[in-house]
């Protein structure tokens, strides 16, 4: 995939997800009904921290360094524990700080993307 698709993929999934969000009222968003007892809004803050490793990861790569993938200390086998992990530390932030991080963590990313080259993108 080169860039410009990879750019587009993600803009028009980000644009889903906003059309998504902008049909539940702040409660819907808080309401602890998806599995494991997590609300919208911990799905949403979840998705933000993950974006943030991936800018993470693309920095690192950049710089010539090997990742700590998916974070350090942490190997793709203990996922369960550190999404456990993710969701306690952000369970507690209000809707609107989640929300604003959540669009602020997206921003980074793109912007992140978008100064790649399209062999940083094509050849990693």
């Amino acid at each position: 995939m080169d860039k410009a698709n990879v750019l587009e993929k993600m803009q028009a999934e980000r644009a889903k997800l906003d059309g998504l969000l902008a049909t539940l009222s702040a409660e819907q968003m808080c309401q602890t009904t998806l599995e494991n007892e997590w609300s919208v809004k911990d799905v949403l803050a979840h998705i933000a921290v993950w974006e943030r490793r991936c800018v993470g990861w693309i920095q690192a790569g950049l710089r010539g360094e090997k990742p700590d993938k998916p974070e350090q200390g942490y190997t793709w086998e203990d996922l369960v524990t550190l999404n456990e992990k993710t969701f306690l530390e952000n369970r507690g932030r209000t809707l609107n700080d989640v929300q604003a991080d959540s669009r602020l963590a997206y921003q980074q990313l793109l912007e992140q993307v978008q100064a790649l080259s399209e062999d940083d993108i094509t050849n990693p």
